[in-house]
């Protein structure tokens, strides 16, 4: 999982700098600002993302070594949290990333 959430993390960079583009062709600089700032926090929320991962495994080794489980809940969520964060992050980086790719041909 480690080379999962940086890999997601360009995929949204990478969408974003087609938009960029695509906005400095049409002369139209604000134009995508929402689908541009979409990506940045999309990417940006991978950091998080990998961030939860390196605490679950921290956790998950502190119980082996205790022989327990603590708090369940903090680490559902977490767990749950980071799933989200990537598993947006790649849909909607990939959709995006087309849908440039696609208007990038018809300029």
């Amino acid at each position: 999982m480690s080379t999962l959430f940086p890999t997601i993390f360009i995929l949204c960079m990478w969408a974003r700098q087609k938009f960029q583009v695509l906005a400095v062709q049409n002369k139209s600089p604000n134009r995508f600002s929402f689908l541009k700032n979409l990506l940045l926090f999309l990417g940006l929320l991978q950091v998080f993302a990998l961030l939860f991962d390196i605490s679950e495994n921290l956790r998950l080794t502190q119980w082996i070594q205790q022989g327990f489980a603590g708090n369940m809940l903090f680490f559902e969520t977490l767990v749950k949290l980071k799933f989200l964060f990537a598993i947006s992050g790649f849909l909607i980086g990939l959709v995006l990333l087309v849908v440039a790719q696609l208007k990038f041909r018809k300029v």
